[in-house]
């Protein structure tokens, strides 16, 4: 099991609410490694939630990683 650390300024409570964790794999500079790290989540893994200067939920990881497309609603372009 590993402990993981996911900032996030504007979409914590989507994410929170949907159960769901997705980011970008790459930008208009290359692939970011903080977005890549997501990859290596495997089922089990801890999950801490930070948004607006606090941590805002703690989850564990259901799934590995998948490719999956910007979600609807909730995760800001």
């Amino acid at each position: 099991m590993r402990y993981w650390w996911a900032s996030q300024s504007r979409n914590w409570r989507t994410v929170i609410d949907q159960g769901t964790l997705w980011a970008p794999t790459s930008s208009r500079n290359g692939p970011l490694p903080t977005h890549l790290a997501l990859r290596k989540m495997e089922h089990g893994d801890v999950v801490f939630h930070y948004g607006e200067m606090a941590v805002r939920a703690v989850s564990r990881v259901s799934e590995t990683w998948m490719s999956a497309r910007r979600p609807d609603a909730g995760y800001p372009k």
